[in-house]
């Protein structure tokens, strides 16, 4: 089992420590920096045996705006631009509707 834990610039766990069995991915191992400066990811082979054990790492640095990542603000307001347009497309509708229904019942009651 490896140990994986990461540590801000004042050497504080930014992330608490977590075991990794064999095989295991950590998906997605996720924090947010507080503060600027150096942040180091910990492999820690000293827990159970210590036979050797191979660690991949890759990452991606996701720009945010507000705290919010970028990929999630763009979904927030595309969600929220479509809910706006589904509400003023059923408003058209239903004024349509109660205005064409409004004028039959006119028209009827002209006959």
């Amino acid at each position: 089992m490896i140990k994986v834990y990461v540590t801000d610039p004042t050497s504080q766990e930014a992330l608490e420590p977590l075991g990794v069995t064999g095989g295991i991915w950590l998906w997605p191992l996720l924090f947010l920096a507080q503060q600027d400066g150096v942040y180091t990811t910990h492999f820690e082979n000293s827990m159970g045996n210590s036979m050797t054990k191979t660690v991949s790492l890759s990452y991606k640095r996701t720009p945010s705006a507000f705290g919010i990542p970028i990929e999630h603000l763009l979904l927030y307001v595309s969600i929220t631009a479509g809910t706006v347009i589904l509400i003023g497309v059923a408003t058209i509708f239903l004024r349509t509707r109660h205005a064409l229904e409004h004028h039959y019942q006119t028209y009827k009651n002209q006959k």
